[in-house]
């Protein structure tokens, strides 16, 4: 359910850059170059573009640039695809004729960085509203990157954006409002160039960061099973003796009873007679055995 919410909730706004491109691509198949390029500069000026867009327009840029003679300018287009998509490659039906200037590009790519970020996201916060989330521009070739942007949404409820301008690289800091209260956010970070248009998205592997608001531990309720039973003895008001009774319910104390002063007689007796046979045999017994019983 939270994937396919994330897909609606932050599919990006309706991009121009696509038929812009379109246009541009029919140009340079017809060897119109100049209108090829007037197009593409459309595309990477579109507030919207994705990155597979802005990859598409530097391509069709660097080619037409090498299709004009303008080698260093088509090096420059190339140059700034590979920052986005650094394991990009020219198609093989693409003239030799055009391709140096791209292989020129990618020689050189191997000594810049291509744009990255990196954020670690909290697992579990005390409170959402007036959070302060980090990431850091680890690499920002050509200074490509000019915005960086926090994108955000919390579940069936709201979503926004937060957005810093950046200049270079750097530990950016992204703050939520203070009415922001949820238990559950999920969030990403997108790369912007001057214009808006996405280079890059910082994001869980394909899915939505995500931060769950901490929850207060459940009490613990321990319940004896001898009070968890009733007992009719003691839950019975009827049970309970009454004043000047010795035991419960008016009943005679065990110590009164025949058959515990019985039991007492028959113990005394084997006793004695156990004391007399030690006697006989000349022990040293140390004089006469004394029996007590106390009650209390």
């Amino acid at each position: 359910m939270r994937k396919l919410v994330f897909l609606l909730c932050f599919l990006p706004a309706v991009s121009l850059a696509g038929n812009e491109l379109d246009k541009a691509s029919k140009f340079f198949r017809q060897t119109d170059y100049r209108k090829a390029l007037k197009w593409v500069q459309k595309a990477l000026q579109d507030k919207d573009a994705r990155p597979q867009n802005l990859i598409d327009a530097y391509r069709i840029q660097g080619l037409s640039f090498a299709a004009r003679g303008k080698n260093k300018a088509a090096v420059d287009s190339f140059r700034k695809l590979l920052a986005i998509d650094p394991e990009f490659r020219l198609s093989k039906s693409i003239s030799p004729k055009l391709t140096p200037p791209f292989y020129q590009a990618v020689g050189m790519a191997a000594e810049v960085k291509p744009i990255s970020m990196i954020h670690s996201p909290p697992k579990e916060v005390e409170k959402t509203a007036d959070l302060e989330l980090k990431t850091e521009l680890v690499s920002n070739p050509f200074n490509l990157v000019k915005i960086v942007r926090l994108k955000y949404q919390v579940l069936g409820v709201s979503e926004g954006q937060i957005q810093v301008e950046v200049k270079g690289v750097g530990v950016l800091s992204f703050r939520f409002p203070k009415n922001l209260e949820a238990d559950e956010i999920i969030y990403f970070f997108e790369a912007a160039n001057k214009h808006g248009g996405t280079l890059a998205v910082l994001n869980n592997k394909g899915q939505p960061f995500a931060i769950a608001k901490k929850k207060a531990p459940k009490p613990v309720v321990f319940v004896s099973p001898v009070l968890n039973r009733k007992d009719p003895l003691i839950d019975d008001p009827a049970h309970l003796p009454k004043d000047g009774q010795d035991g419960l319910n008016g009943a005679t104390p065990w110590y009164k009873t025949w058959w515990f002063w019985t039991t007492v007689g028959v113990v005394v007796v084997g006793a004695a007679a156990t004391g007399t046979a030690i006697a006989l045999s000349g022990g040293d017994s140390g004089g006469p055995f004394h029996y007590g019983i106390i009650v209390e």
